[in-house]
């Protein structure tokens, strides 16, 4: 296949994920075991060092073996961690941006029906809880979402097996790693804002799809209410018509504003992109949100400055 002149100068940081050459040749139910199917929503560089990649409904798990085995073979590229998060395999959380994605180093957007966290002290988040337990439909969560995470240094030169061979059970298997075990997927993030990015556990936020409040937050997950793109820190497109998640937003100090408002904004010079902090930008989303796609899944930025 060849490669598109877009990066052609970048050789080498391209790694090629291949299937087996033999593969067309098994039979169908050996093929359904060692298909490779990567899409680009179930891969977050979430930091120079630390890559989250999703085992979903599109991207399979020998996709993330082949991932977690070409990525730690080549220490020149400088990722140490990586954590496989596997979600159901749903249409409705067809990868893990359609869950949750970063807005800022210390503010996520989540679907609060995968939170670990949900349900502790808040009542008006338990009342949501308990509400959604009613709901004899959903029995996909938390409990069907598993973090496995893989730490490059702590093999060395050792080839690499496969996935499961390597799932982190023990507290031993985290001695001299910085982070704490992770349980769940709230915690999981809530670990990243601390040590990816120095953030103090008071000053990290988690805004909820529909506001956490059910059955809004399944209805705008289903329309990609988690699935945002960051322009910059605390800077992110989103959609018009997730309207309680909009709202959970401006709780959170956002600033909520229609993307051709802002370019009015733009053009009449009362406002600059450099000027632009904690702002959600509103796409209509009527045709795109039916298609089943958000601004995170649908981009993917190539080159950005490092975080201040």
């Amino acid at each position: 296949m060849a490669m598109h002149l877009f990066f052609q100068r970048n050789r080498e940081r391209i790694i090629e994920i291949k299937e087996d050459p033999n593969f067309f040749l098994l039979d169908e139910e050996k093929q359904a075991g060692r298909v490779i199917s990567i899409e680009g929503g179930d891969i977050m560089m979430i930091s120079p060092k630390h890559l989250l990649v999703g085992c979903s409904e599109r991207t399979s798990p020998n996709a993330v073996n082949a991932i977690v085995n070409n990525i730690f073979s080549r220490p020149d590229i400088g990722i140490e961690l990586i954590s496989v998060i596997k979600i159901p395999r749903e249409r409705a959380q067809m990868h893990i941006d359609t869950i949750f994605t970063m807005v800022d180093k210390n503010v996520w957007v989540m679907h609060g029906k995968f939170s670990n966290l949900l349900a502790k002290n808040d009542p008006s988040i338990q009342k949501a809880y308990l509400d959604r337990l009613m709901y004899e439909d959903q029995k996909q969560g938390i409990e069907e979402t598993e973090i496995i995470q893989f730490y490059s240094k702590k093999f060395g030169d050792k080839a690499f097996s496969p996935l499961e061979n390597y799932m982190l059970e023990t507290d031993d298997d985290y001695n001299g790693f910085a982070y704490e075990k992770s349980i769940g997927l709230e915690h999981l993030v809530r670990q990243i804002s601390m040590h990816d990015f120095n953030c103090a556990p008071g000053d990290i936020k988690i805004i909820y799809s529909g506001d956490n409040k059910f059955p809004d937050d399944d209805r705008e997950q289903w329309t990609d209410s988690c699935n945002v793109v960051a322009l910059k820190e605390g800077v992110v497109i989103g959609y018009d018509r997730n309207l309680e998640t909009v709202k959970a937003f401006e709780k959170a100090g956002f600033r909520a504003v229609g993307s051709g408002t802002l370019l009015e904004e733009f053009k009449n010079g009362s406002n600059s992109p450099e000027k632009v902090e904690k702002t959600l930008i509103l796409l209509p989303s009527g045709e795109l949100s039916r298609a089943r796609g958000g601004s995170h899944c649908m981009s993917m930025p190539i080159l950005r400055e490092a975080v201040k």
